[in-house]
């Protein structure tokens, strides 16, 4: 006899409670995998469950493990798929992975169901304050890791794809003055194309006035104006922040000038 409400057999015979006991460490077996899976991965399906029970993939996924496969990968393709000048970044970036658990969370290694996006966040964070990264080598080292994220997705170690939501920090792009002798050179050099003269000519005569581009669109003749001493002047309303602005015409701009008159 089965009682459907209790889901164990009835009776006291030695078989019956033999029977009762087995369905027992069942259920509690099923819940100890169901509890390891909503933590480490996130999700739970039948068939997981059964091939829990069955003893198939019982193992934890876990990060470094699959970190370490990649590097091992990139490691055989030097010279395939990959330059040999490319593959330091992968144990590099392993290594500083594995230094951030270290010191951030005190473990050697963690299973995929536990990173999410404050996570990356954090490690992120890590890589930009404590080894004084630029947002540039912020996202070198972060490229490996976020790899090796996407192969587990990729395998249905992990659901959703934590990085979805990751959006990196844009790297702030620096522009260097150009030096007199490099001012020089762009001036003589010579050009196959009118427009790229043209261009080069907007540039030079912009950096002798200071002129922006925008201001420099608008420039009429009307606005070159001669003072009582026979000088030019540039005089105009600036575009961005509307005061006026009187600019000397020096004798380079002034050649330009003549050049497109």
């Amino acid at each position: 006899h089965w009682d459907a409400k209790m889901g164990m057999a009835r009776g006291k015979s030695k078989d019956i409670i033999s029977l009762n006991k087995q369905i027992e460490n069942y259920k509690s077996e099923l819940g100890r995998h169901y509890r390891n899976m909503v933590e480490n991965q996130g999700y739970v399906t039948a068939e997981s469950l059964k091939n829990a029970l069955r003893g198939i993939g019982v193992n934890q996924n876990t990060v470094i493990q699959e970190f370490s496969s990649l590097m091992e990968e990139k490691k055989k393709s030097i010279g395939i798929s990959i330059e040999a000048s490319t593959y330091p970044i992968y144990p590099n970036a392993l290594k500083h992975f594995r230094d951030f658990l270290r010191e951030k969370y005190n473990v050697d290694d963690i299973p995929f169901g536990k990173v999410d996006i404050s996570l990356i966040d954090a490690y992120a964070y890590y890589l930009k304050i404590d080894w004084r990264m630029t947002s540039r080598t912020v996202k070198t080292n972060m490229i490996p890791f976020r790899t090796t994220v996407k192969r587990a997705f990729n395998k249905g170690m992990i659901r959703p794809d934590p990085f979805f939501e990751y959006t990196p920090e844009k790297p702030i792009p620096k522009r260097p003055w150009l030096s007199n002798d490099e001012i020089e050179r762009l001036m003589n050099v010579k050009m196959k194309h009118p427009t790229w003269n043209f261009t080069r000519d907007m540039f030079i005569f912009s950096t002798f006035t200071g002129i922006a581009f925008i201001d420099l669109e608008n420039l009429k003749h009307s606005n070159i104006q001669k003072q009582e001493d026979g000088s030019l002047w540039i005089v105009l309303n600036r575009q961005k922040t509307g005061t006026a602005s009187y600019i000397p015409l020096l004798p380079i701009a002034q050649r330009i000038l003549e050049r497109y008159k």
